[in-house]
């Protein structure tokens, strides 16, 4: 029954998601031009008025999602402006702002590199956000540029700054940078060694952490913004430990992060590493034997934890044994949250134990409880088909 299993990965969730929202920008208009030029980035302005329905429907659905705020924060600076208040009168004239939402992307000189009309959902929105970052994407300018012999220190960092935006390697170009600068403290280089901090398995991590205190006296980034970037940086470090099958990395990932983030976030996430590294190089006993202890350790009684490891049994593991094991968590999610998503789950994993009958039973069940919700079951009736089969 491995083959039934493989439907469900795509509704699999991370085990070290993080993140919040988009971030905001507290300035005025100027000053968020200034900040696009100095970082060489576009500004993202959610032109809104207070009587929009849909800005209001954006505001409270869209902009709070967790991965619209890591691309979003990582790649434009943010402005919300009331278009009919201050300033915002003034911009919707220079813009030409006739309809809201309008979602402008404008460049640190003022000009309009994209714009669109009307609310969006979270995933069109992250495609929107994209698409204008293709648009502005000056690395292989920069490159050319670079390779003929360019070295000031502005350009090494605007160099590095679009670099990070297009997903290309740039950690040589940001130690060239602080190469050349002899205040690290200085409030743009105390910026750009945060923004471009990447894994913990390198120079400007270190210097993120040393610099740590001086870093939120900005006032630019909040305590929860550095504990992010450290898990952040921590799960890339993972990522490279699993792309190289190198556990070490993973050591060092776990070890940054347990001293410089404290609490249950700090404790949980040497045994989520663990988790994420064995089930990424395939090791189903290793991964078993960590994901049992998280579950006795932090999550035998949450619905929503027991839900989503048993889950990453179903993409990761092969053995009936296994299947077994993650069928009792999956029950137990069953039990205490009731939701179609868990039937649905708890389903697959009977019948990749050959509990044909009951996994039907249960998917039926499912069934039933997403329609009453009005939810989509077309995930139901394809896994009925193949049980029927």
């Amino acid at each position: 029954m491995r083959r039934i299993s493989v439907l469900i990965v795509t509704i699999l969730i991370s085990m070290n998601a993080i993140g919040g929202g988009i971030k905001f920008h507290k300035g005025d208009w100027a000053s968020a031009l200034a900040a696009a030029k100095a970082q060489d980035k576009l500004i993202f302005m959610d032109c809104y008025t207070t009587w929009c329905g849909p800005c209001k429907a954006m505001a409270r659905k869209v902009f709070p999602d967790a991965k619209v705020g890591e691309f979003f924060n990582a790649n434009f600076i943010n402005v919300k402006m009331d278009m009919e208040k201050g300033e915002g009168k003034t911009l919707a004239k220079q813009f030409r702002v006739r309809a809201y939402p309008t979602l402008l992307f404008v460049d640190g000189s003022g000009k309009v590199v994209h714009k669109e009309m009307g609310a969006k959902p979270a995933d069109r929105f992250l495609s929107l956000g994209k698409t204008a970052v293709k648009k502005f994407d000056k690395s292989l300018e920069y490159t050319a540029q670079y390779e003929k012999g360019e070295r000031g220190a502005a350009f090494l960092l605007k160099y590095a700054y679009a670099l990070q935006r297009s997903n290309k390697p740039y950690a040589r170009v940001v130690n060239e940078y602080l190469a050349t600068q002899t205040n690290l403290t200085s409030k743009e280089n105390l910026k750009a060694i945060f923004d471009l901090t990447e894994s913990v398995d390198s120079r400007i991590f270190k210097l993120m952490t040393k610099h740590k205190s001086a870093i939120l006296a900005l006032d630019d980034y909040s305590k929860s913004d550095y504990n992010e970037k450290v898990l952040k940086a921590a799960n890339n470090t993972i990522a490279k430990g699993i792309e190289f099958r190198e556990e070490s990395l993973v050591s060092e990932a776990k070890t940054a992060v347990s001293r410089h983030i404290s609490g249950d976030e700090g404790k949980k996430f040497g045994l989520k590493a663990d988790i994420t590294y064995t089930s990424g190089i395939g090791n189903e006993k290793g991964f078993m034997k960590v994901a049992s202890k998280y579950i006795k350790k932090y999550a035998k009684n949450n619905a929503v934890e027991l839900d989503n490891m048993s889950k990453k049994v179903l993409e990761v593991c092969k053995e009936t044994k296994s299947y077994a094991k993650a069928g009792k968590w999956s029950k137990k999610a069953v039990e205490y949250g009731g939701l179609s998503d868990y039937y649905l789950t708890y389903a697959y994993l009977l019948a990749n134990q050959n509990k044909i009958g009951e996994a039907l039973k249960i998917a039926k069940k499912g069934k039933s409880i997403a329609k009453e919700n009005k939810k989509a079951t077309s995930s139901f009736d394809a896994l009925i088909t193949q049980l029927k089969a």
